[in-house]
């Protein structure tokens, strides 16, 4: 499994644009926050493939991908971070 922060630091990039974003990931771990506590997250994962599209951006070598997804069965997770 390719996780974007370890390709990021293989890579040496610190800033950047991801102005596009499109492909196809077996699984993903999706990250929403409670009603009223935006400093918390609620993860949940999701071990089944979906087509996807999204943008983001690196900032200090980390990155930051909002990804729409839809899988077979319609299942649709907003947004996934972290694993692509």
């Amino acid at each position: 499994m390719v996780i974007a922060s370890d390709e990021v630091a293989e890579r040496c990039v610190t800033h950047a644009a991801i102005v596009s974003l499109i492909g196809a990931i077996e699984g993903c771990t999706v990250s929403v926050m409670p009603n009223g506590d935006a400093s918390s997250d609620i993860l949940m994962d999701y071990e089944q493939p979906f087509e996807i599209s999204g943008t983001g951006e690196i900032h200090h070598g980390k990155a930051h991908i909002h990804i729409v997804a839809g899988g077979e069965d319609g299942t649709v997770p907003a947004t996934c971070t972290g694993r692509w």
